[in-house]
């Protein structure tokens, strides 16, 4: 079956639409000051910053309209949570009575400001934005811990967890600098890309001086006293890299690098599935997290960007082999378990986690075919619908592309690691040509534009065990593609044994 990325990523933008549409319910100045029946609290200080993020990355890559009444709605709720004394975003919290603000969601409210600044130009967005800058260079000393005295200014604050370290089920004292400032890292860095404020960077070296210090031993393990929750690890990681582009720091980007190599494979599989609890969810202990799945693509694809094509080759296998075969019926995504849609609750989607698998596809179609001073190269074989180079894919059946570059010049394909290339068949202008590759790539010099390219190859099966979440796997590949894996999910099988495979 023919997989669309631009399909998936429209579904997935379907269920953030109807979810905006449940909250047009309540009207926001009242939900954020008094609460409401049917919204939660985190659905305001947390998800309307992902689905507007997710929205208008998604309208922007797949011309899909942001209906306006969603949209309109989900910005009222972003800036009335933001009407505090703080300017940050808080939310009318049952359990204490009172509107609280917990630094864990400040991502989310500057991902959506700046959304809206990049997308929408919009005025309002831009000094709420600089009004998050400046609370979090007040609540910030330089080396990334928060300044106590202005914490206690505001007792919304305090229950916020702005504690240095919070005790774990077993009472131990756990760090938890990637679970509420160093996830902040890739937004001040998304945002310093669209606005070009340099202040963003100042205060995004403070949390990655902060979270290498303490998070992650320097040849890139997790320590185990940071909080476990993975999806603030891979999203810290993310935040490493992008700084350590942005910046040109080396030394930042090789150690986010070894975090991605070395510490993030504790937390997931070489497929993609991602535990939710990096330490263990005695109730759950199989519930993933789509997330961390995402975070973990657009680590690959700015490393891959950054001239190591491997990385390229891990997004696509994510994307392949688990992001879209989890995609909900629904149209969302949640909490899968290793081979099962259920991982504990259930085959539903969850607003945050569609959001991040939206942003995250976004990002993948960006990356398919991208142009630079050596030409055109072809990153990842999906087709595309927007580039002016046109790259038409008939994967997963056969590993088949055809490249049509728009102008004139060198072109590039990233040949997967797996391949046999004494196999790999060349067609340039229906005439077939001996292939010639420079380490990843099949490379094509001075092509006229419109030349129709044709590659193609057999796929390589292949049969390996992992282990996955502490639970041995046998997983039957089909290049980057999982066709099957043993033991079979229970209730919702991602994909059949391989037993069952063979035999069908």
């Amino acid at each position: 079956m023919h997989i669309s990325l631009k399909a998936a990523i429209e579904a997935g933008m379907d269920n953030l639409i109807r979810w905006g549409r449940h909250m047009a319910q309540g009207d926001p100045v009242q939900v954020v000051a008094k609460g409401h029946p049917d919204i939660p609290h985190w659905h305001v200080r947390h998800n309307v910053g992902r689905a507007i993020d997710a929205l208008l990355r998604g309208g922007d890559v797949t011309a899909k309209p942001v209906p306006p009444d969603v949209e309109d709605v989900l910005r009222q709720y972003l800036f009335a949570s933001m009407d505090n004394p703080t300017h940050l975003n808080g939310a009318f919290t049952p359990e204490q009575g009172r509107i609280l603000f917990h630094a864990h969601d400040v991502r989310e409210a500057l991902l959506s400001l700046t959304a809206l600044i990049q997308y929408r130009q919009d005025d309002e967005a831009r000094q709420r934005a600089q009004d998050v800058l400046d609370a979090i260079e007040r609540l910030t000393n330089e080396d990334g811990t928060f300044c106590a005295e202005v914490v206690a200014r505001f007792p919304m604050l305090v229950e916020g967890y702005f504690g240095e370290q919070r005790p774990n089920a077993e009472g131990k004292a756990m760090t938890i600098a990637c679970w509420t400032r160093g996830r902040w890292i890739m937004a001040l860095c998304r945002y310093y890309r669209a606005t070009n404020d340099a202040r963003a960077l100042e205060l995004a070296q403070r949390f990655v001086r902060l979270v290498r210090r303490i998070s992650f031993t320097d040849d890139g393990r997790i320590r185990p006293t940071e909080n476990g929750h993975a999806h603030s690890l891979t999203g810290t990681v993310h935040g490493l890299i992008d700084y350590g582009l942005l910046v040109g720091d080396q030394e930042t980007f090789e150690h986010g690098r070894r975090i991605f190599d070395t510490g993030l494979p504790a937390v997931s599989s070489s497929y993609g599935w991602s535990v939710e609890a990096a330490w263990g969810n005695p109730q759950r202990p199989e519930r993933g997290e789509e997330n961390n799945t995402g975070d973990m693509i657009q680590t690959a694809l700015l490393m891959g960007g950054a001239g190591l094509p491997q990385y390229f080759e891990d997004a696509e296998r994510r994307i392949r082999s688990h992001v879209l075969p989890s995609q909900t019926g629904d149209d969302g995504w949640g909490f899968p378990a290793p081979n099962d849609l259920d991982g504990g609750s259930g085959p539903v989607s969850i607003l945050d986690i569609t959001a991040g698998a939206v942003q995250a596809l976004c990002e993948a179609s960006r990356a398919l075919v991208t142009r630079g001073t050596a030409g055109r190269h072809v990153n990842l074989p999906f087709s595309n619908w927007a580039d002016e180079t046109r790259l038409v894919s008939r994967l997963p059946e056969q590993w088949h592309v055809t490249v049509t570059p728009a102008d004139a010049g060198d072109l590039f394909i990233r040949i997967p690691s797996w391949a046999d290339r004494q196999r790999i068949r060349l067609t340039v202008a229906d005439q077939p040509q001996q292939p010639t590759f420079a380490v990843s790539w099949l490379v094509l010099t001075d092509l006229p534009a419109g030349t129709h390219v044709v590659v193609d190859q057999p796929f390589v099966e292949r049969e390996a065990e992992e282990v996955v979440n502490e639970k041995p796997y046998r997983i039957l590949w089909r290049g980057d593609q999982v066709v099957a894996m043993s033991p079979e999910g229970p209730t919702h099988p991602m994909f059949p044994s391989i037993e069952a495979y063979r035999r069908d």
